[in-house]
Formats: structure tokens, sequence, C-alpha cells
């Protein structure tokens, strides 16, 4: 049981009356069942990675995926089938033995079902697209009960519906993605300390100027200090961040190693009493001005909170440039919608507290951090008032519409075509 309803983040958790760990489709379909004729509050937990309560967790009946973990390769390795109760770490490790790689978190211990339902941002995303774009079918118990296996082909409209369309059509058991050739990757972490200026120079430069699609580098800004991630898929970055790598006194980890080694650096352990949450700005492109603009909003922020709060312990602020290219991987629409001519990427920010008393307020400093961000990005015109935000990176708050823009009433016809008696809305989540 306490492994069911604990989440990376405790402010995510909420004490289900039961939990349940059903290890075939068809005691899906019986918990369906059984939901259904009771009006039972309920939801579906991965590996627990959301950053909302009342989404992957209940007070109610809380279906837990954890014994959904099959990693079968098809015959040619071109594809894998993944259970929803993996976490992406196992995924990759199994792969590793044959040299091969899926487009799946860019931390190990992310679950495979709530990325891959949403957007799924990677280290792969600018040279394959998301983790929506790379999936080829998907295994479901959908709300009426039916169990069936949803591919392009097979049922254009219901693919479409769950290519980032989450929770909304019933409760996936396993996903089909494809494969990519694993190779060794230069990459590592750049940490600076006090003067910030010259790592976000280096970042509003490579932002603007960078076109590999192999490559992809990240900076996060914590108070006074800096980490910089960069990856390339190769042994050999051609001198891309060397920038970065001339920091002065920046500490640099950065070489040739195995892509398992490089997540290893990254993956985030989070105490246990500790609380998060998160949600996201978009923008076109990182202008110098709006980077320093979230540099000192992570130094008022944090100023903030070490003054007003009991318990809060960081604030970040999380730059990540994509290139448009990334954005037209898709081989079809689907419910998020992300193209290469509105390629908006994604600025986040992470408040982190303990104490239980004051989620509220944080959650409420979280959202008010990353409108002033959005309403700067607008100032700059490198943003919009219709900009619409990856599910995964949205609090519970934001609207439906901020999401799914123009493809919502299509997803809302799909969506009653499979739940009739609509058991989606005794679940959380961003309800369509």
């Amino acid at each position: 049981y306490n492994y069911d309803i604990s989440h990376w983040s405790n402010a995510s958790s909420l004490p289900a009356t039961c939990t349940v760990e059903p290890s075939s489709a068809e005691q899906i379909q019986e918990l369906i069942g059984i939901i259904t004729s009771t009006r039972t509050p309920w939801a579906v937990k991965g590996a627990g990675h959301c950053n909302n309560n009342n989404m992957s967790s209940t007070q109610g009946l809380l279906i837990s995926m954890s014994n959904f973990r099959d990693i079968s390769l098809s015959p040619d390795k071109s594809t894998v089938k993944l259970g929803m109760g993996l976490t992406w770490i196992e995924v990759y490790t199994a792969l590793a033995v044959d040299d091969l790689v899926v487009v799946g978190g860019r931390f190990g211990p992310v679950g495979v079902g709530g990325l891959s339902l949403s957007s799924g941002y990677s280290w792969y995303t600018n040279q394959y697209g998301f983790a929506t774009d790379n999936v080829v079918s998907y295994e479901i118990v959908l709300p009426n009960g039916n169990f069936t296996t949803v591919t392009q082909e097979s049922n254009p409209d219901l693919f479409f519906a769950l290519q980032g369309g989450v929770n909304n059509f019933g409760i996936v058991t396993n996903i089909e993605l494809k494969t990519h050739p694993l190779n060794d990757v230069f990459a590592g972490v750049i940490s600076v300390s006090g003067n910030l200026t010259a790592a976000l120079q280096a970042t509003a430069n490579y932002a603007k100027k960078t076109q590999d699609t192999k490559a992809t580098a990240t900076s996060t800004i914590s108070g006074i200090n800096g980490t910089v991630k960069v990856f390339h898929d190769g042994p050999d970055a051609n001198g891309l961040f060397d920038e970065f790598l001339a920091i002065p006194g920046a500490t640099v980890d950065v070489q040739t190693r195995t892509y398992l080694q490089y997540l290893a650096l990254g993956d985030i352990a989070v105490e246990p009493t500790n609380r998060a949450t998160w949600y996201s700005a978009p923008t076109l492109s990182w202008p110098p001005e709006l980077i320093e603009f979230i540099h000192q909003q992570v130094i008022e922020y944090s100023s903030l909170i070490s003054t007003t709060s009991k318990s809060g312990i960081q604030v970040t602020g999380n730059i990540e440039p994509f290139l448009p290219s990334a954005y037209s991987h898709s081989s079809s629409s689907s419910a998020w919608p992300h193209s290469s001519s509105t390629p908006f990427n994604t600025f986040n920010g992470l408040f982190m507290w303990t104490d239980p008393e004051e989620d509220s307020m944080m959650i409420d400093l979280t959202i008010e951090y990353h409108t002033r961000v959005w309403e700067k990005a607008i100032e700059l015109g490198v943003s919009s008032r219709g900009s619409l935000f990856p599910p995964n990176y949205s609090q519970s708050s934001t609207s439906v519409e901020m999401i799914y823009g123009p493809n919502l009433e299509r997803l809302r016809r799909i969506k009653a075509s499979v739940d009739p008696a609509d058991v989606i809305s005794l679940t959380g989540g961003f309800k369509i």
C-alpha cells in the first residue's frame, strides 16, 4: 500500500481507500466493471512522477501498474513493447544489451506510463521527436470495458487521442515504441557557482545558433548556482559545447561515455519528506533578456521562500532549447498539438519544500512565477496568449483549452464514443 501511493513528490500523493495491483488486462476489465457499477473514484499510477495530486493519486481506488513490466523486442528489433509499470532506466538498461534505445525520459526513475501518454521530452527529441511521436501501438482497456490494440491503421481516431491524451481514454497496459541505434555519447554536467553571467550567455548563444539535431543542452538556475547538462548522440560533439566548457570557474564533467553512465549523473534523488511542484511557460526562443529575467525571478522567489516559508528548500528555473525540427516528427496528428510551424519551447521551474501545510502557498507561487516568465516572453515577442502547454509540465489548474486547443472538440467526440458511462469523470487529470 505504501509503495502504491508513494510519489516522487509527496505533494502528489493522496491516501487511497485501497490499492490494487492487477497483472492482466482481464483483471483491469473487472476493475472497470466494478468502478462503473459503484461509481467509485479511482486513479492509475505508474512510477509516480506526476506533478499534481488527484491525477495518479486518489482517495478512492488506486490501480497500480507495477505488475506490467514486459520488455519485448519485435523479431526485427525495430520496435519494443513496454509495460506501463516500468521506469525508463529499466527500459534503457534492457535495450542497451542490443545496442538500442527509445525516445523516453531524461531521468531514469521517471515512469514509462505518464511520460509516453502526455508528450515526452527526451535527450533524443531533436533527433526523433517526442515519446508520443514514437509510439506504434497501444494496448488499452477502454472505459466501456473493451480491450483492444490501437494503431494508426486500426483506429486512427483513437490513436490520435492517445498521443498526448493522458488518461482520458482508458487504462493503457502496454505501448510499442520505435527503437533507435544506441551510441556512446559526448555528454555530462557543468556546475557553476557564484557569477552565472558566462553560463547564461553561453545558454543564449547555444539556443540561437545550434542546428545539430543530435545535440541537446539544458541549463538550470538555482539561486546563485547553475547547472548545464549537455548531450550529443555520438562520441564527439565537434566543439559544439566549447563555450559551456570554457565557463570560468566551472566544474566540468563532460566526456565520451555510455548513455547509461550519462543518465546516472542526472537522476534526481528526493528525500522522502520532500514536496515539489513545477509548471511551464511557452516560448518560441530564448533571447538573452528572457534568460536574465528568469535568473532574476529565481533569485527573487528563492529569497521570498527563505523569509516567508517555514519549510522552503529551493526554487529552480530550467531553460530547455529545442530545435523546430523536434516538433515535426509525428507520423500523424496528435491530441497535444505540436508542429514545426509553432515550435514552442517550454520553460519550467521547480519549487521544493517539506511542510504539507504550505502546499497551497507553494503551488500558488509556482503559478505566479511561471506567469511572470510567460508575460515577459509575450512582451519580448517570443510567446503569445494562444500558446499551448504540454500536459506533463502543467498544473492541475491549467484549462484543457490551454493544452489541447483546436483538438479539444475532436477529442471530446472520441471520448464519448468509448466512454458512454462517463467512467473517466471519476478520475482526476485534465478532463476533456
